[in-house]
């Protein structure tokens, strides 16, 4: 599912748009790049990267990449989503800065060196650096804690830490100063509120501090630099103030370029010793290599042995939460007949039948809310019903012509897009096989017949393509997200 629809078509437009030696039309290219944005804003910022490396692979046409890298750029550096400023970080030092691709004028790619060296080290996912400071009385220590590892990046610490980089002449910090205490100590949090005062004005400094000392649990602990000798400017790029982060108490952080508001809402998800990420890319890649190839009994069993070897013999919910957390999310982005299986399973036995718990908020954004979107979509055109009677143009058996999906018997039925690259695998694979066939370009439904573009996509989950199904003499679905790749070879 993390190649969604319109990222493969996007992918398939500029194929088509960037013939080599052929001029091209912007307002083209301008269409197709932002309906490939809109396919991916709820991407992570890692998914987004990889999607624009995907995108800009396939320009052949050096202007047309060259045009296309410079609007994903500029996007992603003025994006309003917290975190996509990681993705222009990646295209200026996968991209721009080794000469792949190049800017119209040679200050921006200046700039572009300068917004990526302030950026790096201190974005969404990035272990916090270490930040040695100067503290009110003199004593000059590590403003993150002690530990800090021999890579000079945060440890772990029972709190959540709010770093806040202020100047006492900012007319915004004076507004966002008093909202910060008093939000922190309303909602009586247990954080530690990092205020970093980045002038040099020690008199100032002095009756500034207690506009920030905040009551309750919350500690605020006060540092300046005034001889700024802890680079604090390009760790965490702070060109101006105020400038606010969030970090987890693993070091990690988890917001950036935050406001009062914006750091609420965080500290609601993540406010909670219990809580926890789900589906981060290391952990599913590892749930990955665990179940691939496993039929769904026997991932399963994994799911079962997570369950005993933590609740049953530990009373471990949160160790429990997080592995099975993450192999939902791995069954439900690397999607296959097995997985398929076995991911409705892990939702009614694993999810759904043990709301005790997940019962914290953020369980119920990330774990329960994607489980019945998930659940939703693989209970589209069950195995063993018909599938719903809508007709749509294909080529059966190469033969063009449009045909009732209800009266497919003992057929292959093939959703698929041009420009992708398991779609056409697997359709070389079906020419290879002796099975009647029923190939649908969702492409051209969607251009050209929208409102049954529309019908389609709320009755079989197209979410992830190619989709293949197939039927049995009474028209009755016998399998669901079919891979033809290799069965070719062994004749099933």
């Amino acid at each position: 599912m993390i190649r969604k629809i319109l990222t493969a078509l996007a992918a398939g437009l500029l194929l088509s748009i960037a013939s080599p030696g052929r001029d091209f039309d912007t307002t083209a290219v301008n269409n197709m790049i932002d309906k490939y944005l809109a396919s991916i804003e709820k991407m992570s910022v890692r998914e987004k990267s990889f999607e624009c490396d995907f995108m800009l692979d396939k320009c052949e046409d050096e202007d047309i990449r060259n045009y296309t890298a410079v609007r994903l750029y500029s996007h992603f550096l003025s994006s309003k989503l917290m975190g996509d400023e990681g993705v222009a970080v990646h295209l200026a030092d996968e991209w721009f800065i080794p000469g792949k691709v190049s800017f119209a004028g040679g200050i921006d790619l200046v700039n572009a060196r300068i917004f990526a060296e302030f950026n790096r080290s201190s974005l969404i996912g990035c272990r916090a650096p270490s930040l040695k400071l100067e503290t009110p009385s003199g004593e000059v220590r590590e403003a993150l804690g002690t530990a800090i590892d021999s890579s000079g990046l945060a440890d772990g610490c029972r709190r959540l830490r709010v770093l806040y980089f202020y100047d006492t002449e900012c007319a915004a910090c004076k507004v966002e100063t008093p909202l910060l205490r008093k939000m922190i100590s309303d909602r009586k949090a247990d954080v530690e509120l990092v205020a970093v005062y980045c002038g040099a004005n020690r008199d100032a400094w002095d009756g500034y501090r207690p506009y920030l000392d905040t009551e309750g649990p919350a500690h605020t602990s006060h540092y300046w630099d005034p001889e700024v000798g802890s680079g604090f400017q390009m760790k965490y790029g702070v060109l101006q103030t105020p400038k606010m982060f969030l970090l987890g108490r693993d070091g990690t952080i988890l917001g950036r370029g935050l406001d009062t508001e914006a750091l609420a809402k965080l500290l609601d998800i993540y406010g909670s010793a219990s809580e926890l990420s789900y589906g981060e890319y290391d952990n599913m890649m590892r749930m990955y290599r665990m179940t691939s190839g496993l039929p769904a009994d026997s991932i399963m069993v994994l799911a079962d042995h997570i369950e005993r070897r933590t609740l049953t013999e530990h009373s471990d919910t949160v160790n429990f939460r997080q592995l099975t957390g993450d192999l939902l999310y791995c069954l439900g982005t690397f999607i296959s007949e097995e997985n398929a299986k076995a991911a409705q399973q892990l939702i009614a036995t694993k999810i759904k039948g043990r709301r005790d718990i997940w019962s914290s908020k953020n369980d119920s954004l990330q774990v329960i809310g994607f489980a019945n979107m998930l659940d939703d979509l693989l209970g589209l055109c069950p195995v063993g019903e018909r599938l719903p009677s809508i007709t749509v143009p294909g080529v059966l058996d190469g033969k063009p012509g449009r045909y009732n999906l209800r009266k497919m018997r003992n057929t292959y039925i093939i959703f698929h897009l041009p420009g992708c690259y398991d779609c056409q695998r697997n359709l070389e694979a079906a020419g290879k096989m002796d099975i009647r066939s029923l190939t649908i370009d969702i492409d051209s439904i969607r251009e050209n017949e929208p409102e049954l573009f529309e019908t389609l996509t709320q009755s079989i989950d197209l979410s992830g393509l190619p989709f293949i199904m197939t039927t049995d003499r009474k028209g009755r679905v016998t399998r669901k997200y079919v891979s033809l790749i290799g069965e070719d070879e062994s004749g099933d």
